[in-house]
């Protein structure tokens, strides 16, 4: 690979990412007006859809919980802890 390929691939990656915040932000916005109980439907429906299609595993919600964890206060690891329990229950 050439120096002009590699920086044209570059590019495209960073305007992904910044779409992916975008989308991210968005995202939170719209999921910050649903209740507690919306939530918890909302990913259960996304988590078994995901187990359908193939593109949500165990070691996914594992590797999500370990980058997640470390910056949520101890109630809001409670709260993660119980919703990932309810995920694996279903």
């Amino acid at each position: 690979m050439d120096f002009k390929s590699f920086r044209n691939q570059r590019k495209q990656s960073d305007y992904h990412k910044e779409e992916s915040t975008d989308d991210l932000r968005k995202k939170a916005e719209n999921y910050s007006r649903k209740s507690d109980d919306e939530l918890l439907d909302e990913i259960i429906k996304n988590v078994n859809q995901g187990r359908v299609n193939g593109t949500f595993s165990e070691e996914q919600l594992r590797q999500f919980e370990q980058s997640v964890a470390p910056m949520l206060n101890v109630e809001q690891r409670k709260r993660l802890r119980n919703v990932i329990e309810i995920i694996r229950k279903n």
